[in-house]
């Protein structure tokens, strides 16, 4: 009996066999010819990597600017595009919640990922503690309210965020050091955007009736510092106010002459406008999770200049 007839089919469907896994190898594997894929935690490191990494990055956000990375969950088409890229940048606070619940996931979805701490050599600073709602005149400490933990929100201050841009660039630098003078060129030229900027803040908020500004969430605390200003947060670790909370910080609104009162996509606006309504003042949005960092922060300058002059 001739068998030759047999083999041939067959050696023609080991051949399709291979190059279909060739294919979806290829598909779930394949990184854009001359860049560089990275994956950051929240939309500014984005804006980052861009502006360093020019076009010869590609950047994956993992958390949208509409969303709490607090409770945000990723997408089965977010983690496996994780595949695809070559460096991780984590914001790097051991108190970012999102890091800590997901990247071991991530991970494991790559683990010839590089994972990038974008705050090293940064000093990673405590939630405010001094959010003494004082207007009462207690002394009781159940006033204040205590983020237990390290601040992760780390880029919403220009000094930080210059650090945070020279680890970006050494490590571009590293992974293709054919385009390092490239990478050094846009350094330099968002450094000086970033000089510019620190200089209009500082005049712009340099003559202000009050530096105690409301928020809901605390995400503004470096910015604060930097600034010279105070802020003061309803939510009390990550939870609503008590009715006593609630009405010692009508009475500081009130001693302040409070005009405007920050809350964040993401966040409940609830307690704020009753805040808000109980003062006679506005709420109004502010998102330190926009993509444009500089532009961004300019708006929240002038903001925050708006509602404390």
């Amino acid at each position: 009996m001739n068998k030759r007839p047999l083999v041939i089919p067959l050696l023609i469907l080991i051949f399709f066999l291979f190059i279909y896994s060739n294919c979806n190898q290829k598909k779930h594997f394949s990184r854009p010819k001359g860049k560089i894929v990275v994956t950051v935690s929240v939309p500014p490191q984005a804006y980052f990597v861009e502006r360093i990494g020019g076009k010869f990055v590609e950047v994956h956000i993992m958390v949208p600017k509409s969303e709490s990375p607090v409770t945000y969950e990723p997408t089965i088409r977010q983690l496996a595009k994780i595949r695809e890229s070559s460096i991780y940048l984590k914001v790097g606070s051991p108190n970012f919640s999102f890091e800590i619940q997901y990247l071991p996931k991530i991970l494991s979805s790559n683990q010839q990922l590089q994972i990038i701490n974008m705050s090293e050599g940064l000093q990673i600073r405590p939630f405010d503690s001094d959010h003494d709602h004082e207007a009462s005149g207690e002394g009781n400490h159940h006033a204040n309210h205590l983020h237990k933990g390290l601040d992760p929100h780390v880029w919403v201050s220009p000094a930080n965020v210059k650090i945070c841009s020279e680890n970006i660039y050494k490590v571009l630098s590293q992974l293709d050091p054919k385009h390092k003078d490239y990478y050094q060129l846009n350094l330099k030229g968002f450094l000086k955007d970033i000089h510019q900027l620190d200089k209009a803040i500082r005049q712009s908020l340099s003559h202000l009736r009050s530096k105690t500004f409301i928020v809901y969430h605390p995400a503004w605390g470096y910015f604060a510092r930097e600034y010279g200003l105070k802020q003061v947060s309803i939510e009390a670790e990550g939870k609503e106010p008590s009715l006593q909370d609630l009405k010692r910080l009508i009475d500081m609104a009130k001693k302040n002459r409070t005009k405007v009162l920050f809350v964040q996509k993401g966040f409940s606006k609830e307690s704020a406008q009753k805040i808000a309504d109980e003062i006679g003042a506005q709420v109004l949005e502010i998102n330190p999770l926009e993509k444009d960092w500089l532009d961004n922060l300019k708006k929240v300058s002038q903001t925050f200049k708006r509602a404390l002059e």
